[in-house]
């Protein structure tokens, strides 16, 4: 049997009720963690009174290797996730403060604008030639012929990145 459901507060519900339709008195839950797509989703279930395991998915990759599983349908994942929850019992997730997810989130960014300052000052670099100095020979086949009055050269010089 084959079971979807939408990654929206309706999808959710209509996955409650299905997994309430198994009867058991205290469900338990075992996911993988996929960061923005699987918080929302394990915040609701614990709000609905779910027990739920989100599990890092090098875990459950090594629990595959462990069982010799070569299978990667979404189906046998889906098998593999509920077996590894049944079998290793992972400690049920909590979610973090609001405050928490926010600093987090923050701090995810920040990195995101260092990186891409890296990357460009990296882009900056390879691009443009080097300037040329009044003081030595010059570095740039273009330039080596080239003379610059000493009043260019200064101004030239108080531009230049150190």
């Amino acid at each position: 049997m084959n079971f979807g459901f939408d990654n929206t507060p309706e999808g959710f519900a209509f996955f409650v009720e299905w997994r309430i339709g198994f009867g058991d008195a205290s469900p338990t839950i075992c996911m993988e963690a996929t960061s923005a797509y699987s918080i929302p989703l394990a915040e609701h279930w614990v709000e609905q009174g779910f027990c739920v395991n989100v599990v890092n998915p090098a875990k459950i990759a090594a629990f595959a290797k462990s069982e010799l599983s070569r299978a990667t349908t979404d189906k046998a994942d889906a098998k593999l996730i509920a077996r590894y929850g049944s079998v290793m019992q992972p400690p049920a997730w909590t979610p973090q403060p609001q405050e928490i997810r926010e600093l987090q989130a923050l701090l995810r960014r920040v990195e995101h604008l260092l990186a891409m300052e890296r990357m460009e000052q990296n882009r900056l670099n390879t691009a443009t030639p080097p300037l040329p100095t009044r003081s030595g020979p010059y570095s740039s086949p273009w330039s080596r012929n080239l003379r610059i009055p000493a009043t260019t050269s200064v101004a030239m010089s108080a531009v230049t990145p150190a």
